[in-house]
């Protein structure tokens, strides 16, 4: 009798924890959902206001893609309502020789007027520097455009990303800042032109937009859909961040772009020239001084890299982490665990206790059956989800999602590898590895 009470009491626990497992799930899709359908697009149905003042003089080119944004000209050749900004567009890199050239190229190329682009070389060890002069020797039209600078060393207490990111502020000629990674590429030529005139249509003080991420090896079509559902714990839910009464910030470090009067306010990159994350950092900053600040989908205007291969994602991570405070991290590495390991793990249980109570029909029989159905649910749940992100997100086949369970293993040691020895420094200053370079972070 007592063994029987006991049974029937594992499985009203084990009931609670996998309708407590749906219920997680279904509140992540009800984030993601919102964050996919609440956050902004920027595409060619947006409409954008006009700019006032001067006229705009430019090539038929860029004359032609400006009246697409803006409607057509007065007739005098020229549209003499609209006035856009000139643009500052800097890019900081290191050791980026495989991605370099498109990148620079495909900024060139944007039917933008007024615009300049400064290439920063942050001592590369690689060819990067030669490749970004051979560009500016052998470009025609753009040459004007493009100022290459090289460092050769940096300040004691400076990350290499803020240093480089700060000598372009310091170099820059435009009212508009753009900043972005030497791995983007801009694929549509209004990228920027659509950007600028959001940014002043919603009377933006700095607009940040996600791209679209390139997952070019197998570990990260393996692993980042997946994680791409948790980032939202990790304070990364884009639609909080454009909640003015939110303290969530962050800014996506391949595409920000602001008011030069931002970064004059708060000092350029000073405030951040530790820091490891620089990009969420600065977005905190921003929004705490007061700025407005949204971010916005930008995937029909730009791609990027987050990661190239297994260990540049795994110290990507714990870049992510490292900021963090240790229990924010045990909190969602417990996440992961018990939302997308346990729920492949208990389904032997499950099935067990479904056998056992066959030809039974009491209550543990149909306690059993409850939670079988629940325990399959909950797995089929993680991996259409995982597969939707394939497809809709990532645009690779859904057929990575039936790894999910691996990939969630992996994952996991991925987790622990980095968090470890956050949890052993014991006060000492937390390192990582990020770019050839080793840093030390003290928050």
């Amino acid at each position: 009798m007592d063994a029987g009470i006991d049974f029937s009491l594992f499985l009203l626990s084990l009931s609670i924890f996998v309708i407590a497992i749906n219920f997680s799930w279904i509140a992540i899709f009800i984030l993601s959902f919102r964050s996919n359908y609440r956050v902004p697009t920027i595409d060619r149905r947006l409409r954008i206001a006009q700019f006032k003042a001067v006229s705009v003089s430019s090539s038929s080119r860029v004359q032609q893609s400006v009246e697409n944004v803006f409607g057509p000209s007065n007739g005098s050749g020229h549209l003499s309502n609209i006035s856009l900004p000139f643009v500052s567009i800097i890019i900081p890199a290191r050791n980026e020789e495989k991605n370099i050239k498109k990148c620079l190229l495909s900024i060139l190329n944007q039917n933008y007027p007024n615009f300049e682009v400064l290439a920063i070389d942050d001592s590369s060890t690689d060819n990067t520097l030669r490749i970004m002069n051979k560009i500016k020797e052998n470009a025609r039209d753009t040459s004007n455009k493009l100022k290459v600078i090289s460092l050769s060393s940096k300040p004691d207490g400076w990350t290499g990303k803020t240093w480089a990111s700060h000598q372009g502020y310091l170099h820059a000629q435009g009212k508009i800042l753009l900043f972005t990674d030497a791995d983007t590429c801009f694929f549509n030529n209004d990228a920027i032109l659509y950007a600028i005139s959001f940014l002043h249509d919603q009377n933006l003080d700095v607009l940040t937009g996600h791209a679209k991420i390139e997952l070019t090896d197998f570990w990260s079509k393996v692993i980042m859909p997946l994680w791409d559902f948790f980032s939202i714990i990790l304070d990364q839910n884009p639609v909080a961040v454009n909640n003015t009464g939110s303290n969530a910030a962050y800014l996506v470090g391949s595409f920000y772009t602001m008011d030069r009067k931002v970064l004059d306010r708060v000092g350029g990159f000073h405030s951040v020239r530790g820091a490891i994350k620089e990009d969420v950092e600065l977005g905190q900053h921003i929004k705490r001084v007061g700025f407005k600040l949204k971010i916005a989908r930008m995937n029909k205007f730009y791609s990027a890299l987050w990661s190239r291969d297994f260990l540049s994602l795994l110290h990507g991570m714990g870049r992510t982490f490292l900021p963090m405070s240790k229990v924010r991290v045990f909190v969602n590495l417990l996440s992961l665990f018990f939302l997308a390991i346990l729920p492949f793990l208990i389904v032997p249980y499950s099935i067990s206790s479904y056998t056992a109570t066959v030809g039974e029909m009491n209550f543990n029989h149909l306690l059993s059956s409850f939670i079988l159905i629940l325990n399959i649910s909950s797995c089929l749940m993680i991996i259409i989800a995982t597969a939707l992100k394939d497809l809709k997100k990532y645009n690779i086949s859904a057929i990575y999602s039936l790894l999910t369970f691996p990939a969630a293993l992996l994952l996991i040691s991925v987790y622990i590898a980095n968090i470890v020895p956050l949890f052993l420094t014991f006060g000492q200053p937390k390192r990582v590895r990020w770019r050839d370079r080793t840093y030390e972070y003290e928050k």
